[in-house]
């Protein structure tokens, strides 16, 4: 598990009572309230508002593990408030991070108007695409984890634990865990419209173990509030795993009770990011989501071997920039830089980062392209 510093100052102490308790046996019951996370009542008032009124709501998401784990909790939640809903994954290879005009018009398009637009894992800094989204006719709701000093144009609501000043205890969350704050605050807005007198009310545990997937995929700290959701995760994951998890833990010849953060980390993880790095996180999203046995063997099937084609590219990037005159490098006293052609973009991050542990220094990645070139980097 990634426990940083905490776990260092734990091995390191003498005496066995200093560590701390809520460490060892993270409880659910030891979660924050919903009040500490500035946005999140806001957020949740204007979901469930959303929910009751009929109006759809639209995620966007992400294409890595964490973005498609918390596109498929919203998605997933909506419909078990009887919401109606859709979603939009980006390709990575042909729109890239973050919030694009041309899907948000896409989108429009599906829900109409009136429609409610949550961004999960990304969105604060997005400002044209949230400011069509609202001419467009969105309200627009930002959940996102990542660092930034102001709120974006064009949002209603913004759910950010890392905008601006940093709100205490929620900072290591990544994208699945600020998307379950936002559905336990909609849950909770919904139950103060007594919304459930006639609508079965949605139990959230199921949804843990995608929160657990969603933050160990990307490399969140395993501290306070990612201790408590991983561990209730990955007890799902060993209790009562979804199906199409089941499955394709079940491929990747884990044995279903003996899932841990490793193998979550080293084993399920990658087959999730390797759709979305050739440009089919879909894939991964529709088997976290589907329930039919028949399609699901299908979709297995599909990520194995999208994580098959992700290990050959990056085998045949790292050969190409040891052992061709394509390859430039460049070093300096503290970084390392490589430019090659014909890297395939989806796996340059992860080329970078196994020369930078090769190498153990910073290093640069760039694939040359017409006109210029795309690169990724790593550092220790």
């Amino acid at each position: 598990m990634n426990d940083g510093s905490l776990l260092a100052r734990i091995i390191a102490a003498a005496d066995p009572a200093a560590v701390p308790e809520d460490f060892l046996d993270p409880r659910l019951a030891d979660l924050p309230g919903l009040d500490n996370l500035p946005g999140l009542k806001q957020g949740g008032d204007i979901l469930a508002r959303a929910i009751i009124e009929g109006q759809p709501v639209a995620v966007f998401g992400d294409y890595d593990a964490d973005g498609v784990t918390a596109t498929a909790l919203m998605v997933s939640f909506v419909q078990a408030c009887g919401g109606t809903v859709f979603h939009h994954l980006p390709n990575r290879l042909t729109e890239g991070y973050g919030v694009d005009r041309e899907a948000v018009t896409r989108m429009a398009g599906r829900t109409g108007s009136s429609a409610v637009l949550v961004t999960v894992d990304c969105g604060t800094s997005s400002d044209e695409a949230l400011v069509l989204a609202k001419k467009l006719g969105f309200t627009t709701v930002v959940t996102d984890h990542h660092r930034a000093e102001r709120r974006p144009d064009g949002a209603d609501c913004v759910i950010n634990p890392n905008l601006g000043k940093a709100a205490p205890g929620f900072e290591v969350l990544a994208g699945a865990g600020v998307a379950f704050f936002l559905a336990a605050a909609t849950r909770a807005a919904l139950r103060e419209q007594v919304f459930f007198q006639n609508q079965k009310e949605p139990d959230l545990r199921p949804l843990l173990d995608l929160v657990a997937l969603g933050t160990i995929a990307d490399m969140a700290p395993l501290t306070g509030i990612n201790r408590i959701l991983a561990r209730a995760g990955i007890d799902r994951m060993n209790q009562a795993p979804r199906p199409g998890l089941a499955a394709l833990m079940q491929a990747a010849g884990l044995v279903c009770g003996h899932v841990g953060g490793r193998e979550v980390s080293f084993v399920i993880a990658p087959r999730i990011n390797a759709a979305g790095r050739l440009g089919e996180a879909e894939t991964a999203l529709e088997l976290l989501l589907e329930k039919d046995p028949a399609r699901i063997g299908s979709l297995c099937q599909r990520l194995e071997q999208l994580n098959r084609e992700r290990r050959e590219l990056t085998d045949k990037a790292l050969d190409l920039i040891e052992k061709t005159t394509e390859t430039q490098k460049v070093t300096s006293e503290t970084i390392t830089i490589f430019k090659a052609e014909k890297i395939h973009l989806g796996v340059v991050g992860l080329v970078a980062a196994r020369l930078m542990r090769e190498l153990d220094r910073p290093v640069l990645v760039f694939s040359l392209e017409e006109g210029g070139a795309v690169g990724s980097g790593r550092a220790p």
